[in-house]
């Protein structure tokens, strides 16, 4: 329904969703109920938010760069004394162009390469895990720098004539679905957006993978990590991508 924009077929999934014993599928289908008219209306319509909400996303990242992220008379002690532990621990930790150098693409698509399972796992419920350990066992430049490529590997997928009318978060999982695919998947989407395709209309999506540095980050630090990458991951941040 997603991508076929069938909207009308929401009520007979809604009837089989609560024929399967599987409860949180039963809860999910209650709440797509209690906001019916908004989710129908998604599921057909051919508008979306997309497009404004990657301005607003591009905007947050400008002022998040030039202002920080909190006001300063608030949080000037944690703010310095973070940045501080953060600089402490490797120079030039903060700087994403000195990640992007240290982590080049050869080195971030081996290491996905090398976490990557036998056997299929389209969604990386077995990558993901076998990333974050990895990472969490490296220097956590190498973790910085791995979020700095997988955001630029997301960014560069995020592109009009790969959408398929997916909403803007389905649109990210499916995108983080082709990285965890390998380099060779994912410079074949590239150069033929047809090669995404299956990916969109089968709704594959690899959420997980997106957050192995920040739980990778976690481990090394023991403190959560307020990621601001060079390239936004999120959907439409690519205005070149999206422009008519």
């Amino acid at each position: 329904m997603l991508s076929t924009r069938t909207g009308q077929h929401l009520k007979d999934w809604i009837v089989s969703a609560r024929a399967e014993e599987l409860p949180d599928l039963h809860s999910f289908a209650t709440g797509l109920e209690k906001d019916w008219d908004a989710v129908a209306q998604g599921l057909t319509s051919q508008w979306h938010s997309g497009p404004v909400e990657g301005r607003v996303n591009h905007i947050k990242m400008i002022k998040h760069q030039m202002f920080g992220r909190t006001k300063l008379p608030c949080s000037a002690n944690a703010s310095f004394s973070q940045q501080q532990r953060t600089d402490d621990r490797e120079p030039g930790l903060s700087d994403p162009c000195v990640m992007l150098a240290l982590v080049n693409e050869d080195a971030f698509w081996q290491l996905i390469e090398d976490c990557r399972p036998t056997e299929p796992d389209p969604e990386a419920a077995l990558l993901a895990p076998a990333v974050t350990e990895r990472l969490a066992q490296s220097p956590l430049s190498l973790v910085t720098g791995f979020a700095e490529q997988l955001s630029w590997a997301l960014y560069q997928l995020d592109r009009k004539e790969y959408a398929y009318n997916l909403s803007d978060d389905a649109f990210l999982y499916t995108r983080a679905a082709v990285v965890a695919a390998g380099r060779a998947v994912f410079e074949s989407v590239l150069q033929d957006p047809a090669v995404f395709e299956p990916y969109a209309t089968n709704l594959t999506w690899a959420e997980s993978l997106l957050y192995t540095p920040d739980r990778a980050y976690k481990r090394i630090t023991g403190e959560e990590w307020d990621r601001d990458t060079r390239y936004s991951f999120e959907s439409c941040s690519n205005t070149e991508g999206w422009a008519d």
